[in-house]
Formats: structure tokens, C-alpha cells, sequence
């Protein structure tokens, strides 16, 4: 606009002096290398105004040539990155209508000009695994790493996500562990070393990771009490295996008091010194927790121990029945100790007292029934059957 002013501005000075001057045009000699330029002032005025529109229109007419250049570029720019966009979404609906083949095909393509590549080779990675392709997978997670360093964190969350689907357990833990070592806090990160140590039993280190888990809220209360337990059981088992009790009872030791005592712990503990036939440890660990509750978990046990001096056991029994004459499993404890014992007419009235309370099963009357049939009582016998068949019935509708 500014140059268009200044030439009409120099055409309309050139129509007010040009008359003016017409009678005094002057006299102009140019001399250049030995040549001689002869010409009028007015003249060589006017020469040169075009030769300045002149130049004025060819600059215009370059910007224009460029200006056209520089659009169509944009506009190619604008095309590549629509199409690009259109082809991350159409992957994307064809990953949630399971053509996981179709899906990666058209996400690879749009993240070459997409603006957030990272997210599209994230999702080629679930493609590819759902494509069963766990090398694909991890070829581009490598390339999403290599387009955002800084999302190591996420890309790695995705990878154990994706191990674990293709139960990749091991290869899981070391990403994780990783992830733990700079994420600490990380609740995806906890929540997720939590499957894995489940998977792989590792015990010790789901126990030692358990405070975090409480501390972040991975988990409730009551949800790491129960993780509690089974990494307990689970260390327990492991530790079994070794045939010998000490390292047994010294992993059980290392524990507070509340889960020292507590009755599914204490019941796991004795449960692998039975097995390891340390019965005698487990008594005084069972008369220990049978003080401080009379868990059916327990009695269960103590009805199942195989003792140099069963009556011992009975006698213990016996006292605690003076305490409490109403609990059921009390009963069914001292039936079976009787029963080791080669008593059974004494276990038969243990069982019938039991049968006579709350809390009774159909083994019970399905054990009474046998008891009555070593007696000779058949009629007796066939009340029982009857009576366990019907509360099994019952029971399982």
C-alpha cells in the first residue's frame, strides 16, 4: 500500500512540474569508461521514475511468485498432518474392533507427521501385541522412547503392562524394578510389582514392598492385611522346602506380635511343621495360639496332630472344653485325637455332643455315621447318612 502511495504521489509531482519545467528542461551529461550520455534534465527525471516503478513492480511480483511458494508448502504441511491425524483415529477405532493388524498398519503411518508420535507407537505397541508380535512390540516402544526421552516413566509402565498380558513375568520384574528404582512412589508402578511378585512368588519382596503399598494407598487396610497372609503362607511354603523347621520358625519369629498370633499366620506355620513332622513344635505353637482364640483353623490342626503322648493333647482339650463347653470344633479336635488315640467309642460321643451344637458339617454326621457302623448300629448309621446328606444338600443348593 505505501509503495502504490509513493508512485501515485510521484506521477502526480511528475503531471505539476512536468508543465512547469517544459520551457526549462535543463541539460544532463553523463560521462562513464570514455562514453558520453547527453540528455535533458526532465528527461532523465522521467527515466528514472519508471525505472524506480519499474523495479517497484518486479519486487512485488517476486513476493508474490514466493508468497505463492510459501503457501502451497504450508498447505502440503497442513494435507500431511490431516491425513495423519485421520489415519492415528481410524487406527484407532479399528484397535477397539480387534483388527489389530489394520490398526497398526494405519497408527505407523500417522506417526510420521503426527504431532504427538509418542501416543502412536504406544498404541502400535498394543497392536502389536495383540498380534502376539512381542519383538514388533518392543521395537516400538524403543522407537516412542527415542521420539520423548523424558516419558521414560509412562513408556515403561506400558512395557510391564504389556509383559505381564503375555505373562513375560521375569522380563516384567526387571522392567519394574527399574521403575521402582527411580519411581518409588509411583501407585501404577507399586500396583503392578505387586502382580508380579504375586505371579512369581516373590514373597520376601512382596513383604518387604507391603509398607509402601499401605503408605502410597495401593491397597486398603484389610487388602494388605490379606496380602499379609498369603506372602506369609506363600514365604512359609517356600521355606518348608528345605526339610528343615529352623529357618521355618525363625521367619515366623522375625514377624510383630499381632502377626505372630494371628490365627491364619500361626495356623500356615503349624500347618508346614506338621508336614516337615515337627508335630510337637506345632503343639506348643497351637497351645499358644488357642489362648488367646479358639480359631477352628487351629483345632482343625490340633485335631490332626500325631504326638509320642496324644493324651497329653486330650487332656488339653479337656480343659478347654471347661471353658468353653459350647464351641463346636472343640469337639470335632478331641474326636479325632480320641480317634488316633484307638478310642472310638469315646470319639463317638465327642462327635455327638458336637452334633448336638451350632456350627456342625456334614462330615461330622458323615463321621458319627461311620463311628455307629464299627458299633453295630446300623439304624443309628442311617440316621446320620441321612441327616449329613440332607445339611450337604442344603448347603450347596
Amino acid at each position: 500500500m505505501i509503495r502504490i502511495i509513493i508512485i501515485c504521489a510521484v506521477l502526480l509531482l511528475g503531471l505539476v512540474v512536468g508543465p512547469m519545467a517544459a520551457g526549462h528542461q535543463g541539460y544532463l551529461l553523463l560521462s562513464v569508461a570514455g562514453y558520453n550520455i547527453e540528455t535533458s534534465a526532465t528527461t532523465a527525471g522521467v527515466l528514472l521514475a519508471l525505472a524506480f516503478i519499474v523495479l517497484l513492480l518486479l519486487e512485488w511480483l517476486i513476493s508474490r511468485l514466493f508468497s505463492c511458494r510459501s503457501r502451497l508448502r504450508n498447505w502440503f504441511i497442513r494435507r500431511r498432518k490431516q491425513k495423519a491425524v485421520d489415519n492415528t483415529m481410524s487406527g484407532m477405532l479399528a484397535m477397539t474392533e480387534g483388527n489389530y493388524r489394520k490398526a497398526e498398519k494405519l497408527i505407523v503411518r500417522g506417526a510420521r507427521e503426527h504431532h504427538t508420535p509418542l501416543l502412536n507407537y504406544l498404541s502400535a505397541a498394543e497392536a502389536a501385541q495383540g498380534q502376539s508380535k512381542p519383538e514388533q512390540r518392543d521395537n516400538y516402544l524403543r522407537l516412542a522412547y527415542e521420539h520423548e526421552p523424558k516419558a521414560e516413566l509412562a513408556i515403561g509402565i506400558v512395557q510391564a503392562r504389556l509383559q505381564l498380558q503375555s505373562k513375560q513375568f521375569e522380563e516384567a520384574l526387571a522392567t519394574l524394578r527399574q521403575l521402582y528404582r527411580s519411581q518409588p512412589r509411583n501407585v501404577e508402578v507399586l500396583g503392578l510389582l505387586r502382580q508380579v511378585y504375586l505371579k512369581l512368588g516373590e514373597w520376601q519382596d512382596l513383604l518387604d514392598l507391603l509398607p509402601n503399598l499401605q503408605k502410597q494407598k495401593v491397597c486398603s487396610e484389610s487388602e494388605c492385611h490379606k496380602l499379609l497372609r498369603v506372602a506369609i503362607q506363600g514365604l512359609f511354603e517356600q521355606l518348608a522346602k528345605d526339610k528343615d523347621p529352623a529357618p521355618l520358625i525363625n521367619s515366623w519369629r522375625s514377624l510383630s506380635k499381632a502377626e505372630r498370633l494371628d490365627p491364619v499366620i500361626l495356623a500356615a506355620l503349624c500347618r508346614q511343621l506338621m508336614l516337615l513332622n515337627a508335630d510337637q513344635q506345632a503343639f506348643e505353637f497351637l497351645k499358644e495360639g488357642l489362648k488367646l482364640s479358639l480359631d477352628p483353623q487351629l483345632l482343625a490342626l490340633f485335631g490332626r496332630l500325631k504326638l509320642n503322648d496324644l493324651q497329653v493333647a486330650e487332656r488339653y482339650l479337656d480343659k478347654l472344653i471347661e471353658s468353653q463347653p459350647s464351641q463346636a470344633a472343640l469337639y470335632r479336635a478331641k474326636g479325632s485325637i480320641q480317634l488316633q488315640l484307638g478310642l472310638p467309642d469315646k470319639a463317638a460321643q465327642s462327635y455327638e455332643k458336637l452334633v448336638s451344637l451350632k456350627d456342625v458339617t456334614a462330615e461330622d454326621y458323615l463321621k458319627l455315621a461311620s463311628l455307629s457302623e464299627q458299633a453295630r448300629l446300623p439304624d443309628k448309621a442311617a440316621g446320620y447318612y441321612r441327616k449329613g446328606l440332607n445339611l450337604a444338600i442344603a448347603s450347596n443348593p
